[in-house]
């Protein structure tokens, strides 16, 4: 760190500052450089958590559209019966899944 400037006339220049990097007669307080870099990291979090949050949307658009084609003629009824078949003990839920998936796969 070097002494800040003073300003002769007000004497409002008071304690240590730092360079600011790049910058030509530019000067930040340390605690300024802290804040800077604390709110830069805070920026990237929400950046962080953005991404993720789209990455969550994605999904649930993604579930709700899978669940959408559940209701589709053709998958409905596959539906039903795979539904039937597991109450009734014929099939696993394992395999009534295949069930769903193949009559999915299919549309």
């Amino acid at each position: 760190m070097v002494p800040a400037p003073q300003d002769t006339q007000s004497g409002a220049w008071e304690g240590r500052l730092a360079p600011l990097v790049g910058g030509r007669g530019a000067w930040l307080r340390p605690e300024s450089w802290h804040h800077l870099f604390r709110e830069t990291v805070q920026v990237l979090e929400l950046d962080r958590k953005r991404r993720d949050q789209q990455v969550e949307w994605t999904r649930a658009l993604v579930r709700d559209r899978l669940l959408a084609r559940l209701e589709q003629p053709g998958v409905r009824e596959s539906v039903r019966a795979a539904e039937a078949a597991v109450r009734a003990g014929d099939l696993t839920p394992d395999q009534a899944a295949t069930r769903i998936l193949t009559a999915l796969d299919g549309t």
